[in-house]
């Protein structure tokens, strides 16, 4: 691409941009810690046994009403123990319940009756995810659960690959933008210089 505002921006709505795809322009990779929310083992999954913050008085996760419910159907149909930690799950059914499932399952109540309709389960995480993505007091109640890092695809420069492919006397523009401000007024002295010399 020919070097534009668009292209030089991390910032910009255009089609063609410099934004990185991979983390929207933010440099950062923000991710579920799966190993922190079923890393409880003292309490059953479907009464408090996640990272969580469950009510005790209602038997319900917070902001997540009919999930215990729910677990305890992907729990039966799996011939798991009600009351089983998450440690004593069989890995798929581990896997259920994180990434969910497309097979049909009956939520029950605690003492093991059926509740509501019959649906899929939908997992953990991508509840999660779709909590996350408001603007509720969810977002706040489940920032424990996050971990950031720096973006694998550009490496924490916000740029896609076509913006880190500019150069401009021999340095990236991903270079140029991620030094201070002093450090680009040497630069800029020194090609000032050379250019000079050159004259």
């Amino acid at each position: 691409y020919k070097p534009s505002e668009a292209l030089l921006s991390f910032n910009s709505k255009a089609s063609i941009s410099g934004r990185c795809p991979m983390c929207n322009g933010t440099g950062r990779h923000v991710s579920i810690a799966k190993e922190a929310l079923f890393s409880r083992n003292d309490l059953p999954v479907a009464d408090g046994g996640l990272a969580l913050n469950f009510n005790t008085k209602t038997g319900e996760y917070l902001y997540f009403s009919a999930l215990c419910n729910e677990i305890r159907g992907v729990l039966m149909a799996q011939d798991e123990s009600l009351t089983a930690s998450w440690a004593k799950l069989k890995v798929k059914t581990q896997e259920i319940l994180a990434s969910g499932s497309t097979e049909i399952f009956q939520p029950l109540t605690g003492s093991g009756k059926p509740k509501g309709k019959k649906k899929i389960f939908v997992g953990i995480l991508l509840r999660i995810e779709h909590k996350l993505d408001g603007s509720s007091s969810a977002v706040h109640g489940l920032s424990h659960l996050l971990t950031d890092s720096e973006c694998n695809d550009c490496g924490g420069s916000r740029l896609n690959y076509a913006a880190r492919a500019v150069y401009f006397a021999g340095m990236s523009f991903s270079e140029l933008i991620g030094q201070t401000l002093a450090a680009t007024q040497i630069w800029l002295h020194g090609l000032l210089k050379q250019k000079e010399y050159l004259d």
